[in-house]
């Protein structure tokens, strides 16, 4: 584990970066030596360090490294004693923007999705290592310099959980568990499906949805149902029935093993009609959405996966050429 101090100047084979902030414990901002340039400083945690180790794994792929939608990479520094990933700055996430105006968040909206979606075709082949997924693609890890300007940045980051859809032996395989948040997990990934690139272009969808409406619009927030469960059951069931009433679209098929008391739970609250959260459409339409917004919004959260658009097919849609 490294962990550094303000002012300490950290040195690199290409650079020499001096902290100026902390960040969170694991990262820093820092400034290039001899310039005003800032720079990100990434340390890994107390070990295991499987997250940092995966992240840095991800970035020796070209696709990755070179894509414009993903924050650079300047280099990695590997000495035990200052162990960092040197990044690319942003000014901020596109979460931390989500109190803006509607307006203009709705006037980089394109911007955004196109850069994610773009973001999402550099792991779909990974140099000939197969495809590959994100799989922790949120509104804190989606990056934005110049907001206010006439043409914003935004760029994928946080690589940790970069995962070959393919292959046991990929790069985030060493992972057990759940993968996404609840608030952003893909139907099918609730029905125990393997990672995968449709899941990808769900958590953008939910991305860009909650964002704009500044809520999280799946997951267990509300939840108000108690039973003798264990508190994640019960929300994890509360999550599978809010996702079936906001999407009008029920979640048949068999679940996997550790959620299957959960989901006979959701039944009856969508039974008795607990979640009283209204459509998605409607809810779009309460923040003055426009209809082709939520149309292409609509598109990218199709709950059947096979039927969800690729990266590629998304971003070929009318929508996002105008």
């Amino acid at each position: 584990m490294s962990t550094f101090a303000i002012h300490q100047v950290i040195k690199g084979a290409r650079n020499s970066y001096k902290v100026v902030k902390a960040i969170t414990p694991q990262v820093f901002q820092a400034k290039v030596s001899g310039s005003n340039t800032f720079v990100a400083i990434k340390t890994p945690p107390k070990p295991p360090a499987s997250l940092f180790d995966n992240e840095a794994k991800a970035y020796k792929f070209p696709s990755i490294s070179t894509s414009p939608y993903i924050r650079k990479l300047i280099e990695e520094i590997e000495e035990p004693e200052s162990r960092c990933l040197v990044l690319e700055w942003m000014d901020t996430t596109l979460w931390a923007t989500r109190t803006e105006p509607v307006d203009s968040k709705l006037r980089i909206f394109k911007n955004v999705a196109r850069s994610c979606l773009n973001g999402l075709l550099a792991f779909q082949d990974m140099g000939g290592a197969g495809p590959h997924c994100h799989a922790d693609l949120n509104p804190n890890n989606i990056l934005v310099s110049g907001f206010s300007s006439p043409s914003p940045i935004i760029k994928i980051s946080d690589l940790g959980w970069t995962t070959s859809t393919t292959s046991q032996n990929g790069p985030g395989q060493v992972f057990s568990g759940w993968i996404q948040g609840p608030a952003l997990r893909a139907p099918e990934v609730w029905r125990g499906a393997d990672r995968s690139t449709a899941m990808d272009v769900w958590s953008v969808g939910v991305c860009l949805a909650d964002w704009v409406a500044t809520k999280a619009h799946f997951g267990p927030g509300g939840c108000r149902i108690e039973t003798d469960m264990p508190v994640e059951i019960s929300q994890a069931a509360w999550s599978i029935a809010k996702l079936h009433k906001i999407l009008n679209a029920p979640l048949a098929g068999s679940l996997k093993d550790d959620f299957n008391i959960a989901w006979g739970i959701a039944e009856h609250v969508i039974q008795e009609n607990y979640v009283l959260d209204r459509s998605f459409r409607e809810q779009m339409e309460q923040i003055q959405m426009p209809s082709d917004y939520i149309s292409f919004l609509e598109k990218v959260l199709t709950v059947n996966p096979d039927r969800r658009p690729s990266p590629a097919e998304a971003l070929a849609l009318p929508f996002l050429q105008e």
